[in-house]
């Protein structure tokens, strides 16, 4: 991606979107790597968003946006163009509007679901895992999941159609995975999970404080939040209780904030090192 000289703009796209820390993190980027950067909060009812893209499109100084709840999935299919993950997933999180008017869909969902479970060095390959929600996160989950090679992923969500939906698109892309939906974590696995997963906003502020996570979970599992704020959730809270290793999703919201970053303006040398200080900058104080 070319490097602009000039001051530009992107933001957050949801609703609600208060809650977001995305401002916070790009102006310490905007700082690190001297850039020019105006990052803004963009919430957006329903009822307004074809009106709202059509503002942005109209600004020509808009680098693009990042989207969060509701939108993933509904921006899909309102954009020019789709990078490949965002094509295999079907939802996206970064809309870059490129110099020739195009909107492009990118989902960085995948590139810091995938980074994270690398830095906390987990084994995926052969072994079950469980993902709770079906929306465009749990997408990015499973996809993840079936490229690291898991053995079955069961896809719980309370709308059994929409879980089905999404399991069946994700067998589809990786045939040696086994893809299930349900209603509720099953009594049993052939094998002990090696991941759980929630990707629903609760526990996220201004949703219902309350965890999935099963009260007794077989095995040594891990426990992985994709809700940052607050930083322990009662999901989290709840494994801590068994015992369970966990990480919340302050980690994943960066690296997707630096894939977002490196398709807006450029690669940002020393990525690793950039990551490690933002996580100081905002978990440490």
């Amino acid at each position: 991606m070319p490097k602009f000289k000039e001051k530009f703009y992107a933001g957050v796209m949801g609703y609600p979107v208060s809650h977001s820390w995305s401002p916070r993190i790009f102006s310490h980027l905007s700082r690190i790597l001297d850039h020019p950067f105006d990052y803004r909060l963009i919430e957006v009812e329903p009822k307004n968003l074809e009106k709202s893209i059509q503002a942005i499109r109209a600004f020509q100084w808009v680098q693009g946006w990042n989207v969060t709840i509701p939108y993933k999935e509904e921006l899909f299919s309102r954009v020019d163009r789709l990078s490949p993950e965002a094509q295999a997933v079907g939802a996206i999180n970064v809309v870059h509007l490129s110099r020739d008017g195009l909107l492009w869909g990118h989902n960085t969902d995948v590139f810091g679901v995938l980074k994270t479970l690398e830095e906390q060095k987990l084994k995926i390959c052969g072994k079950p895992s469980v993902i709770f929600g079906a929306g465009g996160a749990a997408l990015a989950v499973g996809y993840v999941l079936g490229k690291l090679k898991a053995s079955q992923v069961w896809m719980v969500n309370r709308t059994a159609a929409r879980a089905t939906l999404q399991a069946k698109r994700l067998q589809k892309l990786f045939p040696f995975t086994i893809f299930h939906s349900a209603t509720e974590v099953p009594a049993q696995f052939e094998a002990p999970p090696a991941l759980y997963v929630n990707s629903t906003p609760l526990g996220m502020q201004g949703f219902p404080r309350k965890s999935l996570l099963p009260k007794k979970t077989q095995g040594d599992a891990f426990a992985f939040d994709l809700v940052y704020r607050p930083a322990n959730t009662p999901f989290l809270r709840a494994a801590q209780k068994q015992g369970l290793p966990h990480v919340g999703g302050v980690d994943m919201l960066l690296w997707q904030a630096l894939a977002s970053w490196e398709i807006w303006v450029g690669k940002i040398p020393q990525i690793q090192k950039v990551k490690d200080e933002l996580k100081q900058e905002f978990v440490t104080r």
